[in-house]
Parts: C-alpha cells; structure tokens; sequence
C-alpha cells in the first residue's frame, strides 16, 4: 500500500517524458528532484495532452495531499498529544484546542506567503537561532528604520 504512490509517480513521469519527447522532440527533462517534475515536467505534459485541465487538477490535488496535509495533520495530532500528556485538562476541549494548533498552522503560513513573507521568515529564523537581544534589534530596525 505504501509503495503505491512512488510507483504511480514513477509511472507518471516515464509516461510524461515519452509524451513530451513524442510531441517535442527537442525538449529535454532532467529529473532530478520531485520538484523538477511538479512544476517542469508536469505541467507541461498536463497542458498539451486531452483533458489536461481535469488531470492537472486532479494531479496536483492527490500530491497535495500525500506531501503536505497528510504529513500536517500527523504533526498537529503529536502536538496536541504533547499537550494532553502535559495538561490533561485539555482531554475536555479536543475540538477547540485541535483547531488553535490548526489556526496557528495557518496563519504562520498565509504569513510566509503574504508579500512581507520574507520579512516574517526573516523574523521566525531569527526567533529560532538568536538570543532576545538580536530579536529586540531586529524589531527596532525593521520597525522604525524600515517603516519609520
């Protein structure tokens, strides 16, 4: 069951490359990472097949959710058991307390997307690996000399 997904990929990408090699003779593909292939290899066989719209939404939709909401929730489940084996108080408010952790997910990462997303990231590296003085120095200056 595990290896469905690799192998569906693998299949995938060797159907795009013989599409697109069928099609365009002189367009190369390196697949090197996953990466590579989402967004070179992918769309471009998704748009000059039949149907492509439909099977990019649905591609594009299945590698949503085995990369990244799959991995999300299992995250968001061991944090509030964290919390539940510390505060046990927090068994009485599940729903509410799994859709804080929920919200805080989001916001971080409209945060990150958002036009300022770099100076947010910026802010979350230094956070993680600096002292509170460089913090407190990051805020005046990016407050008051950035915006000032």
């Amino acid at each position: 069951m595990f290896q469905f997904a690799p192998t569906f990929s693998y299949v995938l990408r060797s159907g795009c490359d013989a599409h697109l090699s069928k099609i365009q003779p002189a367009y190369e593909s390196y697949l090197a990472t996953d990466a590579t292939f989402l967004f070179d290899t992918a769309a471009m066989c998704f748009a000059t097949m039949r149907g492509g719209p439909i099977w990019s939404f649905l591609f594009y939709t299945a590698n949503l959710f085995f990369s990244f909401t799959g991995p999300v929730v299992i995250y968001i489940l061991l944090i509030y058991a964290a919390f539940l084996e510390q505060f046990p108080i927090v068994e009485h408010f599940t729903t509410q307390f799994i859709g804080l952790i929920s919200f805080v997910f989001a916001t971080t990462s409209l945060l990150l997307c958002i036009p300022m997303g770099t100076s947010f990231g910026t802010l979350l590296q230094y956070a993680s690996q600096a002292s509170i003085t460089q913090i407190l120095m990051f805020f005046i200056v990016f407050f008051f000399f950035v915006y000032g």
